[in-house]
């Protein structure tokens, strides 16, 4: 059997730098409303593409290889921060989130993403793709909060859009901040 890595790894897009921002400074405003136990680190807002999990040597070569082809195929697509929503419970959400919107470009790279993952013999999780970026998570508190109405009250939301040109490979790193460390970047080279 092959040796697995200790690492988890995933697939992502990375954000440009004014989103990341807009993020940041929307996770600020919110802060002392909200009693979620982890806030997400500027340098690791990401829209996650495929999360791998576990991942052996000889399988990240294997995605590696994959997704260098497929990028070069692929053309860059527009992504849209659209505002902010949650997973979970509605006064006491697990996550906390920035809304992205794309046309069928994004949605068409994540599943052939995820069939190159699938067959290097990844377990991939099987619920529809909802397209995000993770602001907060793991609510810590019995007592809950109506969200919709803070989010109204306290944030400006106003849409941003920027051109995705590339996916990044990252590797989780739990003990230090950020956590994800870009292993790899795939420019998306195709034409219209």
């Amino acid at each position: 059997m092959e040796k697995q890595t200790s690492s988890h790894y995933f697939i992502a897009f990375p954000l440009p730098l004014n989103v990341r921002k807009q993020l940041y400074d929307w996770a600020n405003v919110l802060k002392s409303d909200l009693n979620y136990r982890y806030w997400t680190h500027i340098e690791d807002y990401h829209i996650t593409c495929v999360f791998l999990g576990e991942t052996s040597e000889n399988q990240l070569k294997e995605i590696k290889t994959q997704l260098n082809k497929f990028a070069n195929e692929s053309k860059p697509f527009e992504l849209h921060l659209n505002g902010i929503g949650t997973f979970g419970r509605k006064d006491k959400p697990r996550v906390l989130y920035g809304d992205i919107q794309g046309d069928d470009h994004l949605f068409a790279f994540q599943r052939a993403v995820y069939q190159i993952c699938s067959k290097a013999g990844f377990e991939l999780d099987k619920r529809s793709y909802r397209p995000h970026v993770t602001i907060a998570k793991k609510w810590g508190s019995e007592q809950g909060v109506s969200i919709e109405e803070l989010i109204s009250e306290k944030i400006s939301i106003q849409e941003m859009k920027w051109l995705n040109t590339e996916a990044v490979i990252y590797k989780v790193v739990l003990n230090q901040t950020p956590r994800y460390l870009p292993v790899e970047r795939f420019a998306l080279k195709g034409h219209s």
